[in-house]
């Protein structure tokens, strides 16, 4: 295969202004997320199909993470600036579409064209900052990009609980929309464009069976041991179309010319150890923290929503300052290896903590431990997609970020509803015996929000609350040996050189 481009030299200005839009593309990505978190219950009124809401987040994470493969292939051929600056344009448009939506079937269709733009918001953004910045110079990058997500995960909520009682909760994507369009001057302004001489060969039945093995495995995530019995047809008939795929997948990748998941990635060991921990740590683990802590401390410590999405903010804190010392010590030392490692043992260390939690736990012992949880993350989310992209030619640096992006979104969304059939299936058990005096009284797992408990006899709400302690916590106990496992797969990680200069990107042994 011959050269994709020539590596382009950024100055050192041009850099600066590189970051700002990429900064800006992740945090429409970012916003996009955290804003509708207070506003979805005002959406679910308005636009009636509460039986549906869940979609409106489920089908942005469908779509966007079907499509990081896509884009990770295609901008190693055809290169990143038109990439980038047409998933810009896709997801602002579905922003402009989405707060136009009068419908939430509508509504959900624009998330999904969202989604779309999203992935690639995602991949390239990273894709490209590799590009322009050597490897070891790239690191002290990971806390400028962890403080995108810290800003929105604090500001969204309040900002879009702003918008929805203020002027509406269509502001939510309106927003996309300035933003959206800075993002793209920028990029037409600042990104280099590629130089390409490959004649692109879309890999078609890649495309199609990568599309149908995601919706199945987020489907089977997100159904199975909920709307769908376990041993149901229905999961059964998504477990085998799912496997049907991958099978199917592998076969047109070891076919296709440019495949958008190119299997020379999996004899990589670095590519396949570093992508493991990500998808256990910062995928499953971390994802089931930051969905189910909140709704823990709601439920047993009696916090309102807007209360219970702070107790993340010590968490995003210590990501953002772990991240950012992690990134300066390895631009300053050029060594990484031990450095995952330990941010491993220490999300271990902090799942073991809050799985003793109870009743009694305070909220700065809460705190605490998501601070902890934080601190483990910060060091390892970024580097490990550092390590990988330093581990790989140029010439499938996007597909291998994209890759590494694509598992750790599936290791979450199988997480999240890993444990939370798990959690539910132990709580409606241990709720089934509550008695109030000699009286058997049923709760309602799905209509019970906060506002019905706080209505509750309080002795019931004791009753609820004990059960809720004894249903998630034993749950983060069973996930620390995820980051054991993670622990010993960075263990086997071989230590190379962090480049101090961009890498030139043909290079035959690693064909694509």
């Amino acid at each position: 295969m011959t050269d994709t481009a020539s590596p382009q030299l950024y100055s050192p200005r041009d850099v600066r202004f590189l970051v700002a839009c990429l900064m800006l593309a992740l945090l429409m990505v970012a916003f996009n997320q955290t804003l509708l978190s207070t506003a979805l219950p005002t959406i679910a009124g308005e636009l009636g199909g509460a039986d549906r809401i869940a979609w409106v987040v489920s089908g942005f994470v469908l779509t966007s993470t079907a499509s990081m493969p896509i884009y990770g292939s295609l901008s190693d051929v055809v290169g990143r600036r038109g990439l980038l600056a047409l998933a810009i344009v896709i997801f602002t448009g579905g922003s402009v579409a989405a707060a136009l939506a009068t419908t939430m079937d509508g509504l959900i269709v624009c998330r999904l064209i969202q989604g779309v733009g999203g992935g690639g918001l995602l991949v390239l953004s990273q894709t490209i900052l590799a590009d322009a910045v050597p490897a070891r110079e790239r690191a002290k990058y990971a806390g400028v990009f962890g403080a995108v997500w810290a800003v929105a995960s604090v500001i969204g909520p309040l900002l879009g609980g702003w918008f929805t009682d203020g002027p509406g909760w269509n502001w939510a994507f309106w927003l996309n929309v300035p933003i959206g369009a800075i993002a793209l001057g920028l990029t037409l302004r600042f990104v280099k464009p590629s130089q390409s001489r490959l004649r692109p060969e879309p890999d078609f039945f890649g495309i199609i069976f990568l599309l149908i093995g995601t919706t199945t495995v987020v489907l089977l995530a997100t159904w199975a041991g909920t709307v769908f019995e376990w041993n149901s047809p229905e999961t059964v008939g998504m477990a085998a179309i799912s496997l049907a795929s991958a099978t199917g997948f592998v076969f047109a990748e070891y076919r296709a010319v440019q495949p958008i998941m190119s299997l020379k990635l999996f004899r990589d060991r670095t590519f396949v150890l570093a992508t493991g921990a990500a998808l256990l740590v910062s995928g499953i683990a971390m994802f089931a923290v930051v969905t189910y802590l909140p709704v823990y401390v709601q439920m047993v410590m009696g916090l309102n929503a807007t209360e219970s999405g702070l107790i993340l903010i010590p968490m995003i804190g210590s990501i953002l300052v772990s991240s950012a010392v992690t990134g300066y010590t390895v631009t300053r030392t050029g060594r990484y290896k031990l450095i995952p490692i330990v941010g491993s043992v220490i999300v271990g260390i902090a799942l073991v903590l809050m799985s003793t939690m109870d009743a009694s736990t305070t909220v700065f012992e809460v705190c605490a431990y998501s601070a902890l949880m934080g601190a483990g993350l910060g060091t390892v989310t970024q580097l490990l997609v550092l390590i990988v992209q330093n581990a790989l030619p140029a010439i499938m640096v996007g597909s291998a970020t994209a890759s590494n992006n694509y598992f750790r979104q599936v290791g979450a969304a199988v997480g999240i509803s890993a444990v939370g059939s798990a959690f539910t299936a132990t709580l409606a058990t241990t709720l089934a015996g509550t008695r109030i005096g000699d009286t058997a009284v049923a709760v309602d797992l799905e209509t019970l929000t906060p506002s019905v408990l706080a209505q509750m006899p309080v002795t019931l709400q004791s009753e609820v609350a004990e059960a809720y302690s004894a249903a998630l916590p034993p749950l983060f106990l069973l996930l620390s040996p995820l980051a054991l496992v993670a622990t010993v797969l960075l263990a086997f990680l071989e230590t190379k050189p962090l480049a101090n200069h961009q890498k030139a990107t043909g290079d035959a042994e690693y064909e694509i």
